[in-house]
Formats: structure tokens, C-alpha cells, sequence
């Protein structure tokens, strides 16, 4: 048995001398940056280094998840757009002042303790242009720096 020479053994391109330089100061490149600590060596290295980041979100928001919330409801009156709760007694609660929703605001904070306090705001169920634009735009201003959203039935996510 004779063996042959491959015929697509000349197909590999291996640098020519010329060449070489190139690729030796691309290796000391590579090797520059790998000693540096502060820059990811690789796109693999900055990749598991987000991936480790992103992992510890999704962690603490399922940590967050799992804490008990208190929801505080408020409606909306459909013919005056006016922000609405009931008591402890189960009586109307009209709220027409900023001062007035901050005090129902802090009264829930004391109740809930150590539980996360959400104030869900529900509008009208039915179709009736109430509240307009400046009464939303107020009740924001009421519920600044507090976990709230407004329920809406006719399914957008803003009113």
C-alpha cells in the first residue's frame, strides 16, 4: 500500500511569512487584554457575566413576588368622576383633596405592617367619559411614590 498525497491538502492556507507578524501582535493583542481584569476577555465572559446579572433580578423580583401585598380598592363615581373608597364600617368614602387621599393612604400603610401596601384604583364600568383627563392626571399626583395603577374595563392600560 502506497499512500497518496490528499489533493485538498494545499487548499489549507497557512500564513505566510510575511503574514506572521500579523498574527503574532493580534496574539499579544488578545493576551493584553486577557491580563486586564477590569475588561471581559471574550463575548462568552461578558455574556455569563449578564447572564449572573440578570439572575440576580429575577431573583430579587421573585423575592418581591412573594412578600405579602395588602390592596387598598378606590373607585371611580361614573356620573362625577370623583375618587371614592369605603371605610372599615363599610361607608361611602368621598376623597376631593390631595390631603384627604393622603391620609386614607397613611391610614393603610400603618394597617398593612410590614406587607406591601397597593393602591388599586378602579374606573367606572361602564363607558361615561368620567374622570377626564385633569381628574387622572390629579389622582396621580395623589398617589405619587406609591405602588398604584388604575383598572381599566374597556381593557387599555391607561384611562
Amino acid at each position: 500500500y502506497v499512500s497518496q498525497p490528499d489533493p485538498d491538502a494545499s487548499a489549507i492556507d497557512l500564513p505566510s511569512e510575511r503574514e506572521a507578524p500579523l498574527a503574532s501582535s493580534v496574539s499579544r493583542e488578545h493576551e493584553h487584554r486577557s491580563s486586564d481584569p477590569s475588561t471581559p476577555r471574550s463575548d462568552l465572559e461578558r455574556l455569563q457575566l449578564q447572564l449572573r446579572q440578570s439572575q440576580r433580578e429575577v431573583d430579587r423580583l421573585q423575592a418581591e413576588l412573594r412578600e405579602p401585598v395588602s390592596v387598598r380598592v378606590f373607585d371611580i363615581d361614573p356620573r362625577t368622576g370623583r375618587l371614592f373608597t369605603f371605610d372599615d364600617e363599610g361607608q361611602r368614602q368621598d376623597i376631593t383633596t390631595m390631603e384627604e387621599a393622603r391620609r386614607v393612604i397613611q391610614r393603610h400603610l400603618r394597617q398593612v405592617g410590614s406587607r406591601r401596601a397597593y393602591f388599586l384604583i378602579l374606573l367606572p364600568r361602564q363607558f361615561s367619559g368620567k374622570p377626564n383627563e385633569e381628574q387622572i392626571e390629579q389622582y396621580r399626583r395623589w398617589f405619587a411614590g406609591h405602588n398604584y395603577s388604575f383598572d381599566n374595563p374597556l381593557g387599555r392600560t391607561e384611562p
